[in-house]
This record gives C-alpha cells, sequence and structure tokens, in this order.
C-alpha cells in the first residue's frame, strides 16, 4: 500500500471515529466529566483516562488532577471492587484503566486515533510508522526518517531536532509540533519502527 493510501486509510478512520464517537454522544454520553470530589471546571486542572473493560459507563473520563482510582470508581458507578486496598493510588493521565471481574486497574496508554480526536499529542520517540503516517504532512518517507534519526541518536531529546530532516523546514516544523511531545523517560527507549494503524473506538 502506498503512502498516499495509507494516508487516506488513517484521514478516513480517524473521521468515521469521529462521526461514531458524536453518535454514540447523542444516544448516550461516553464522555464523562467527574463531579465527585469537586473540582475547577477550567481544563488545566483536570486529566484525561479511559475506563473499558466490564462496565456500562465505558469511555472518556475527565477528572480532577490528584484523582484517584477510587475516584473514577465512583464517577463510574462501579461498586464491587476486589482491589480495595489500590482505590487510594492517584490516577495517571492519559492512560486505559479496565475493569473486569471486580479489578479496576491500570492497562495501558490511551492509543494514538483516540489521542489525536481528543486533542492530545502523541511521543515522538514511541509513535509507530503508521501512528506517525496518521499526522498531516507527514507520509511514509518521512515517517522513516523520523524513525532513523530518533533510532541514531537513541531517542530525540527536543522537538527541534526534526528540523535536520530534510524537508522540514520551520513552517512546516510549526505545523508538525502541534501534534507530539517528548517524554524525557523515552528519548532513551525508542520505541519500535514498524506497527499496525490502531482503530479502536471502544465506547459501545
Amino acid at each position: 500500500m502506498n503512502a498516499t493510501s495509507r494516508q487516506l486509510r488513517g484521514f478516513v478512520y480517524i473521521v468515521l471515529s469521529a462521526v461514531t464517537i458524536f453518535a454514540i454522544q447523542r444516544i448516550g454520553p461516553p464522555i464523562h466529566r467527574g463531579a465527585i470530589p469537586p473540582h475547577n471546571e477550567t481544563k488545566a486542572d483536570e486529566i484525561i483516562v479511559e475506563l473499558a473493560g466490564e462496565t456500562p459507563f465505558r469511555g472518556i473520563y475527565f477528572l480532577p488532577t490528584g484523582a484517584t482510582l477510587e475516584d473514577l470508581s465512583i464517577a463510574a458507578d462501579i461498586r464491587h471492587i476486589s482491589n480495595r486496598g489500590t482505590l487510594q493510588n492517584p490516577l495517571e493521565k492519559e492512560m486505559i484503566y479496565h475493569y473486569e471481574d471486580g479489578l479496576l486497574e491500570k492497562k495501558e496508554p490511551i492509543r494514538p486515533t483516540k489521542r489525536l480526536l481528543l486533542g492530545l499529542t502523541l511521543d515522538i520517540n514511541q509513535a509507530t510508522r503508521d501512528d506517525l503516517m496518521l499526522i498531516p504532512q507527514i507520509g511514509d518517507k518521512t515517517a522513516q526518517q523520523i524513525i532513523r534519526l530518533r533510532q541514531e541518536r537513541g531517542g530525540l531529546k527536543k522537538l527541534e531536532e526534526l528540523k535536520e530532516i530534510k524537508g522540514i523546514k520551520d513552517k512546516r516544523f510549526n505545523n508538525l509540533k502541534r501534534y507530539f511531545h517528548v517524554d524525557q523517560l523515552s528519548s532513551s527507549s525508542v520505541g519500535p519502527g514498524q506497527g499496525i494503524l490502531l482503530l479502536v473506538v471502544g465506547m459501545v
């Protein structure tokens, strides 16, 4: 599959995901704003997590910074939890929490396609080729160049290093940087160069 086809596929998937999320919101909102405990409504004071598993209230949750596993269970009306000893553990932002067989626990980061729909950035050092190609102005060639650059350096330390790639000048860089961040913990642990395109609506 050529670069244009891959990008078209990624664009179509994002559009379909957005339409699906909108349709689900009309039926029963899958995006929840936690009301317990009371908190400031400003986005800067919130964290975003996703809830999956055996609960009718799966979806995206906006909770106050410092919220715990217990706060998530209250917001999602989960009443039977067997791992109650962990309920006071603080939530990690932008993670998927899974509920099954009475266990509520952290599983993995929110997946790339959904992160972009939520306006969250991707870790430039962990994004796969297909993740990178979801971004406007990044085709297969540029994605491979980014992967090669971070492998050569053991991870990028700052986004400005992207400007060392041929074809990424200031204007293009300014358009691209809004989609990425550098996780300092991952800059020395470079993610895989290959990967499949993940489309996980996960809200039904």
